[in-house]
């Protein structure tokens, strides 16, 4: 009789829906940023949608802002970039709980809410980490880019990843 193997059945349909959570360790970078944010103050963020009643109702700001910072910390910057990550890793899926906001959707929230974003974090800690403190991390967050420095960004991004996937 030959070795036999574990059950392998990738079309077999999840009895309940999985939860992500499940999916990564306890002490994953994702809970870490999640928890963070969770005692920020994002009122001043929150207000400005408390008013509108036109459109669609937006992403909450707590799960934008977790997506956002989240990214930051794993070396993700592009909007677009952050987007194929809302749908292929787990971290940016667990903080987003299943929602993928559209990569202008992204970028709109970080334009609209970049003052509110840059105050929400003590300034000595916020200056390190723009700074590129070995202590607080390594090469900054990106809020002190200008926009074009952004746009430039996003752009040697894209066109790397263009050359990744030709390579491949």
């Amino acid at each position: 009789m030959g070795k036999t193997y574990p059950r392998y059945l990738p079309e077999q349909d999840f009895l309940l829906p999985p939860s992500l959570g499940e999916w990564l360790p306890e002490n994953h970078l994702a809970y870490f940023v999640s928890d963070v944010v969770e005692q920020l103050d994002l009122s001043a963020i929150e207000s400005v949608y408390e008013e509108e009643e036109r459109g669609q109702p937006p992403y909450h700001p707590r799960m934008m802002t977790k997506i956002l910072i989240y990214g930051y910390c794993v070396g993700v910057f592009s909007s677009r970039r952050i987007e194929k990550k809302l749908s292929e890793d787990i971290g940016f899926r667990v903080l987003a709980a299943g929602n993928q906001p559209d990569f202008r959707t992204i970028s709109d929230f970080r334009k609209q809410h970049l003052a509110a974003l840059q105050g929400l974090f003590d300034p000595s800690v916020a200056d390190r980490v723009a700074g590129g403190d070995d202590e607080a991390g390594t090469g900054g967050v990106g809020w002190e880019q200008s926009e074009s420095q952004r746009e430039q960004t996003q752009g040697d991004e894209l066109r790397a990843d263009d050359a990744r996937r030709k390579s491949d």
